[in-house]
């Protein structure tokens, strides 16, 4: 579960974890990133829960490595994730996030230690 504090069945909601996605990477840090991208990251994911291949957890760890370049940014994005896989009544579904992020993970930290 995230440090979030869930105050409101809305706030809990993907969709509003969408927006709070869209606010934050939206913020004026990033040039290059549009609401069009965040709307392609929404269809990734939900290509993962619908076929995990290799290809598309691929496709949503080059998005995210692309577009969520502060804590912020990976924080909105991991709370959007983890509220979409819970909203998610199949366990494959789930489990197809938990892979997503295991991979970011498993990439960020090798990525660490090769520096």
């Amino acid at each position: 579960m995230s440090s979030y504090a869930y105050n409101s069945k809305e706030e809990s909601t993907p969709s509003a974890s969408f927006q709070k996605l869209c606010q934050q990477l939206l913020d004026g840090s990033s040039q290059s990133i549009t609401k069009q991208n965040i709307e392609d990251f929404r269809v990734i994911l939900h290509m993962i829960m619908h076929d995990c291949s290799k290809a598309n957890i691929e496709a949503g760890k080059i998005w995210i490595f692309d577009h969520c370049q502060t804590p912020q940014h990976m924080s909105a994005m991991l709370e959007y994730i983890q509220t979409l896989a819970l909203s998610r009544s199949g366990q494959k579904d789930r489990i197809h996030m938990v892979y997503l992020v295991n991979d970011v993970l498993y990439h960020s930290y090798s990525d660490f230690v090769l520096q």
